[in-house]
């Protein structure tokens, strides 16, 4: 089967611009425009006659983007039928933390992997000289590896990790349709430097560098190039006072660069996807929330030599957590976790384009989201050196309110949709600990999973992980 380029929606470009009817509308006036000229110069009649008044402004249609210059468009859980604007973007991924596979299995239980990097819990983590780990994920076949480090300088604590998978890559060549011959090259690397201090508390540094760089033609000796993907640098700072655990985090998202040149068509080129995240979180004994605030802030670009901006979107996500803890009998514990999501985003859809002004053929959105969400997590002392995980999560329901405003025509659809189960998955694990240096941890993901009531039993999917603790130094079996 002949593999669909992503490109050949590029094509249309140029149909776009010869054939709609803003266009024809635009060549009519100059047109127009064009013989009261010559009127007024006495050319035509041998006299000079008032030339008609300017047509009043039109509101072009901008030129049919690729889907690459939407920027990142979440998979939402429930999409619009109403006719409503998309939703362009979501809260701005600030960070890659290392990520346990007892976590991952158990959605409570964590190891001193995913301690040994937060702001507020690297104290927790106990070794004599070094912590190191390695592990790798197999889950949606996304290949992933990971790799910690931490020692002690003093009093003080430093920590480092990376994941990702070095570099990927694909490339299509298709000899009966070479608009659709594009290579792309993928690199997925995540760096985090943290230093932890008792006086200052943790200071951490995220670097997640994910580009997607392509080379393709858009038809004839047409070309594109773009530099995309995820290139954010984030900062972090906690400190733990006591039951007291509060934590601030900025960071921005560099803008991707996209360059088309059709053969015989007009050049495009903007920049997109430039984003600004802040977080606050607070934790207080059992209890914890988060807010964070994603300014997107638009696209900006030269069409055919006219400039052309569009407005961003603003993103509020707000998490509310409680944790439950209660221990069945001597071996067996339970962990259970309500949340509850709010999310709330505005975009207005306004755009400016070779002197005229507007907004989107569909107009501006502001989108509500409500979700509540439910973990729970088991672990099973089989031996003094195995222990057993389970883990569910649940998204019980999903309240979706969406409404346009500002829309061409003066129309305003809105929609409100609720959906039940959205979201159910489940994990199995195990911790091996034959030492109090070496610890090995394995999962079993996606033992069963629903996604927007569909249950999804392929073991074709089932994912998995391993990851390996090492404490040199240390010695001796687990008591």
């Amino acid at each position: 089967m002949t593999k669909q380029s992503r490109f050949t929606g590029y094509v249309p470009v140029k149909n776009l611009v010869l054939g709609s009817p803003a266009v024809k509308k635009a060549l009519s006036f100059g047109a127009l425009a064009l013989v009261s000229a010559l009127a007024g110069t006495g050319l035509l009649y041998g006299q000079t006659i008032q030339p008609p008044s300017p047509p009043p402004p039109i509101t072009p249609i901008p030129p049919t983007m690729p889907p690459e210059a939407s920027g990142y468009i979440p998979t939402l859980p429930l999409p619009s039928s109403a006719g409503l604007p998309a939703v362009k973007g979501g809260a701005l991924g600030l960070q890659r933390s290392p990520k346990s596979v007892v976590k991952k299995a158990s959605y409570r239980f964590g190891t001193d992997i995913d301690n040994y990097l937060g702001v507020t819990d690297w104290q927790g983590v106990e070794f004599e000289k070094l912590f190191i780990f390695l592990g790798g994920d197999a889950s949606a076949g996304n290949g992933e590896v990971q790799a910690g480090f931490a020692t002690k300088i003093g009093a003080n604590h430093l920590g480092l990790y990376y994941s990702g998978n070095f570099a990927d890559g694909e490339g299509f060549n298709n000899d009966s349709n070479p608009e659709g011959t594009y290579s792309r090259g993928i690199w997925k690397n995540n760096l985090a430097i943290l230093f932890g201090s008792s006086g200052i508390g943790g200071i951490r540094f995220d670097l997640l560098f994910n580009p997607t760089y392509t080379d393709g033609k858009t038809g004839g000796d047409g070309k594109l190039t773009s530099g995309q993907g995820e290139t954010v640098t984030s900062l972090q700072w906690g400190k733990s006072f006591g039951d007291l655990t509060p934590k601030v985090t900025i960071g921005f998202q560099w803008p991707e660069h996209i360059l088309i040149e059709p053969n015989g068509g007009q050049k495009m080129e903007w920049w997109d996807n430039a984003r600004l995240g802040l977080q606050v979180e607070i934790g207080y004994k059992a209890f914890s929330a988060d807010y964070q605030l994603t300014i997107d802030f638009g696209e900006t670009g030269k069409y055919d030599g006219n400039d052309y901006t569009h407005t961003g979107y603003v993103h509020n996500d707000l998490n509310l957590y409680y944790g439950i803890t209660g221990k069945v009998d001597e071996k067996l514990t339970v962990k259970f976790q309500p949340q509850l999501n709010f999310q709330l985003y505005d975009h207005d859809g306004k755009y400016e384009y070779g002197g005229f002004s507007g907004t989107d053929p569909a107009g501006g959105l502001i989108q509500f989201q409500f979700a509540p969400i439910v973990q729970v997590g088991a672990q099973y002392a089989l031996k003094p050196t195995v222990n057993l995980y389970a883990g569910i999560s649940a998204t019980l329901f999903n309240v979706d309110a969406r409404g346009a405003f500002d829309a061409p025509g003066g129309t305003s659809p809105s929609e409100t949709r609720v959906a039940a189960l959205t979201e159910l998955g489940g994990n199995l694990g195990v911790q091996l600990n034959p030492s109090k240096a070496l610890s090995v941890e394995l999962s079993l993901d996606g033992v069963f999973d629903v996604t927007d009531g569909t249950w999804n039993l392929d073991f074709g999917n089932l994912g998995g992980g391993l990851a390996v603790i090492f404490k040199p130094g240390a010695a001796g079996a687990k008591e």
